[in-house]
């Protein structure tokens, strides 16, 4: 299992993030998530998860890859592009 942090490699650093619409993209392409901890999603919610999801305070702080990272090639480049600048006010990642 992949320990890099995989939120610098999904999303442009030179946007603003709205982590809330990170989750939704996740949930939406690899189903609801699952817990694995206190502020820890898995996405999806199996033994095969394709990420880990450090979350708390309102943002994600890491996201990690799991045995199924593989899955995360089903997440369309459209829909990473609709989770950066939105000028939310979220916090930049």
């Amino acid at each position: 299992m992949a320990t890099d942090n995989l939120l610098d490699r999904l999303l442009a650093s030179d946007f603003e993030v709205d982590h809330y619409e990170v989750l939704a993209v996740l949930e939406r392409h690899l189903g609801p998530p699952g817990q694995d901890g206190s502020g820890k999603l898995i996405y999806p919610d199996c033994k095969e998860y394709a990420i880990r999801v450090r979350w708390g305070n309102g943002s994600i702080s890491r996201i990690e890859g799991g045995p199924g990272l593989g899955l995360i090639d089903l997440i369309p480049s459209r829909s990473r592009r609709s989770i950066r600048g939105r000028g939310s006010g979220r916090s930049r990642r």
